[in-house]
């Protein structure tokens, strides 16, 4: 394996969402001894303001210059592929790209290309996300590209959906074996033919989703996978380029 990437992930969108990454990559590589491994930092900063709100209160500036600031740090100490593991956050990301020096990985189009590649154009895809990526339209506008129906939940839906996001973040995720089946079975009677998890702290409780009945799509475990493959396979990224997960030539 070459090592070729220092990968920095910035994290603390919530906390565990970014160790969840680090986690999935480790379990992604194809590893024999610990020197088979990529290298990975970790940088968990609580500082970033809230996205939705900020979105609201002033466009996302505060969020935008946060996260600018943690990818720099990373940069300073060599890593040289970013990862925002955080779906709100890529409301912004070109505008957060452009105060960064070094690629910084498009977990959207990650998502989507596997969807599309997977389940076919026209797929009707069932997004779990929170109130800020939905009111921003990335996915929908991106879901476009790709010839992917949307299917957004329902108000009452989605106020489960935020309610459950800001639980997981507290803490409190006694109910969530139930909650979380719960709003992919309502997902499928809108019509969805699968559920799209466009919210990080959903990836920690991507069995529950599991349990509703339809199949469901994690961006996170999927750019876990995509960079182990361009690791493995020696590809240099440049600037914001990337080879779409599963669609290599």
């Amino acid at each position: 394996m070459s090592n070729k990437f220092r990968i920095g992930i910035i994290g603390g969108m919530g906390p565990m969402a970014g160790v969840l990454l680090q986690k999935l990559i480790i379990e992604a590589t194809p590893a024999a001894k610990d020197q088979d491994h990529i290298q990975v930092i970790c940088f968990t900063n609580p500082q970033i303001p809230d996205r939705t709100k900020s979105l609201e209160e002033d466009d996302g500036k505060k969020f935008i210059r946060e996260i600018q600031s943690a990818g720099n740090l990373l940069v300073s100490i060599g890593c040289n592929l970013l990862v925002i593991p955080c779906h709100t956050a890529h409301t912004r990301l070109s505008e957060i790209r452009d105060g960064i020096p070094v690629p910084v990985l498009n977990m959207v189009t990650l998502g989507l290309d596997y969807v599309a590649t997977h389940f076919g154009a026209g797929t009707r895809m069932g997004l779990c996300a929170t109130d800020g990526t939905i009111k921003e339209d990335v996915y929908r506008k991106a879901a476009q590209e790709y010839g992917l129906q949307l299917v957004i939940p329902a108000d009452t839906c989605q106020r489960e959906v935020m309610r459950v996001i800001y639980d997981i973040k507290a803490g409190r995720v006694s109910n969530l074996n139930e909650a979380a089946p719960k709003i992919t079975r309502q997902l499928k009677d809108n019509g969805a033919e699968n559920g799209f998890l466009g919210c990080t702290e959903l990836s920690l409780y991507f069995d529950d989703f599991l349990a509703g009945g339809v199949p469901i799509v994690d961006p996170l475990r999927i750019t876990a996978k995509y960079l182990v493959e361009i690791n493995q396979r020696d590809i240099v990224t440049t600037g914001n380029n990337y080879i779409p997960f599963d669609n290599r030539k």
